[in-house]
């Protein structure tokens, strides 16, 4: 047993334990490590923070008793209420998926943490039997490393759907299909954060507790607390200061701001503490509203497990497990929609571009999917546009901070760094947040020190992914083919030259944990491959031109003796 470490109120030693392995080792191999046990950082602190948690249970009591989430645990022992006494203290502002990892992260290193959410718990509206907001992410390795960790990946794969791919529906029917790796799973983000939260519930019940219908409107970084209202109340009970009750967090030894893109704690950090840089970048035209809507029976294919393309327009669109994607001109600009699927046959429908903040009745909804997208209009049930209508409006944004941490508090996910979802990698990189921040905790003497270190290896690395998520956004028109098939043509050389021609970026970021950085550096390599590529076909037609002129017979013999496999594949490129 490592003997306590001193702490005070500025800071907790932590006591020293082997040290983990890092995320991207733990990404790689994450599969082979489901059982293992991980030490525990953290050690007892000075009686002084002893006191400052029992000064604020005492002064404190609990209100709000239908917020808070109570979970009933065996009888404690006098050790173990001793042991959450004398725990270093942690809060985390928001209860989405990043906020409700962290705090699993924590509590498995003896941690007692406080999880304060706005919403309710299987709040959110995006399920079949709602009105509301819809939004999917696809998770993939960088996620799966975090939610290994923290023993929440089988359940979260049980409550998200496999992803085929994406497939990207054209008017005349010649669909062009884009392959992912098969682990990827999309999952609504409230069914994610239920099911941490109940991986929380059940292994550390005494340990983790979550504030539910907390509204978080400031911090104060003297005490390092954070200050909440009641979700209910409205703008106007706010203005009458009397109607409305103000209650604070215990003291933390770290506070999380996970609260997501409109952060309160990072708005704090602005207004209350020096030399901190903070800017926000809108994506024109790429706003969107969001929803889970019903399809018909006769739009979903027979097994969904298998991607059907269509060869004529004709024909008709068969869903599968797979993200869909549409864009069509309408009224001067272009509409976009996107349908990813959900386990129970469902689909969550998001709509983009121009026209999406105005879809605010059932009607317009009607009228711009009927004028603009017929065929999807035609596969969706009854009750889509109503659900639409309801939904609130999203928008594309990209933030980026000067750091993301203040002495004791630190900011996650979307709070410090929001991208844009053409990589779908904000989800990603939020878990990922939360596994780089608990090696920062176990590798550092104290928590100031911690989240230092965090802010200069994370933020290199999540500005590059930002400007990533730009780059990923498809061009149009005649860009849009050479775009799909530059895609197809190293897919299809890499498997068939490993090692000599790399595999699309597309495909890294979401299969690996590679860094960001190394991701960028691996697309120009990649845009040099190409390039040589080009120019050996651009000769190999100039030397064919000149057989033929000859009377020679142009490429029989290499095309007759391509196997098999690999010729349909090369049709299927080019």
């Amino acid at each position: 047993m490592p003997a306590p470490c001193r702490s005070d109120l500025s800071t907790v030693r932590l006591c020293s334990s082997p040290r983990l392995h890092s995320p991207r080792d733990l990404c790689q191999s994450f599969a082979r490590n489901r059982h293992t046990t991980w030490p525990a950082y953290g050690c007892q602190p000075a009686n002084l923070l002893r006191a400052r948690h029992l000064s604020y249970s005492a002064a404190q009591p609990r209100t709000w008793a239908s917020a808070t989430t109570t979970v009933a645990g065996p009888t404690s022992s006098s050790t173990q209420e001793l042991d959450l006494v004398s725990a270093p203290t942690a809060v985390v502002v928001g209860g989405g998926p990043a906020g409700q990892a962290m705090a699993l992260l924590l509590a498995q290193r003896g941690w007692l943490v406080h999880v304060y959410e706005k919403g309710n718990r299987f709040e959110g509206g995006n399920h079949a039997g709602g009105v509301g907001y819809g939004w999917n992410v696809t998770l993939s390795s960088r996620a799966f490393a975090t939610l290994e960790r923290v023993n929440a990946l089988h359940l979260v794969k049980q409550r998200g759907v496999r992803l085929l791919g994406r497939v990207v529906v054209q008017e005349n029917g010649q669909d062009r299909y884009l392959p992912r790796m098969p682990d990827n799973v999309s999952i609504a983000v409230p069914e994610l954060a239920n099911a941490l939260a109940q991986v929380a519930m059940e292994q550390f019940p005494d340990r983790i507790r979550h504030h539910y219908g907390h509204r978080c409107t400031a911090v104060d970084f003297a005490t390092n607390s954070a200050m909440f209202v009641d979700s209910t109340s409205s703008a106007d009970d706010m203005q009458a200061a009397a109607s409305v009750v103000v209650r604070k967090s215990p003291p933390a030894d770290l506070l999380v701001g996970a609260d997501g893109v409109n952060s309160v704690v990072r708005v704090s950090m602005q207004t209350k503490t020096p030399l901190f840089g903070f800017s926000q970048e809108f994506e024109q035209g790429l706003g969107f509203k969001a929803a889970r809507v019903t399809v018909r029976d006769s739009a979903l294919a027979p097994d969904r497990t298998q991607v059907v393309l269509r060869r004529n327009a004709d024909e008709p669109l068969l869903l599968a497990d797979a993200i869909y994607t549409f864009t069509r001109p309408y009224n001067g600009s272009l509409a976009a929609c996107a349908l990813l699927p959900n386990p129970d046959r469902s689909y969550n429908l998001i709509v983009g571009g121009d026209h999406a903040p105005g879809l605010t009745t059932a009607q317009a909804c009607r009228e711009l999917l009927e004028k603009a997208f017929p065929k999807l209009a035609a596969m969706l049930g009854d009750d889509a546009h109503k659900r639409m209508a309801g939904a609130p409006r999203g928008s594309n944004r990209t933030i980026t901070c000067s750091r993301f941490h203040h002495e004791r508090a630190v900011l996650i996910g979307d709070a410090a760094h929001a991208m844009l979802n053409s990589l779908g990698q904000g989800a990603n990189a939020a878990l990922e947040d939360c596994l780089l921040l608990d090696e920062a905790l176990q590798a550092h003497s104290s928590v100031p020190a911690a989240l230092a270190a965090l802010t200069a290896e994370r933020k290199p690395e999540t500005d590059t992914a930002a400007a990533l998520s730009k780059q990923g956004i498809p061009p149009r028109g005649l860009g849009s083919l050479l775009y799909f098939l530059k895609y197809r043509m190293l897919l299809w050389l890499s498997g068939l030259l490993p090692g000599v021609v790399p595999q699309p970026w597309q495909v890294v970021i979401q299969a690996t944990c590679e860094p960001y950085s190394q991701v960028v550096a691996r697309r120009k390599r990649e845009n040099v491959v190409v390039g040589f590529i080009l120019a050996v076909l651009a000769g190999a037609a100039v030397a064919g031109s000149a057989v033929m002129s000859a009377g020679g017979c142009w490429g029989s013999p290499w095309v007759s003796t391509m196997p098999a496999q690999a010729q349909r594949q090369w049709d299927e490129v080019f």
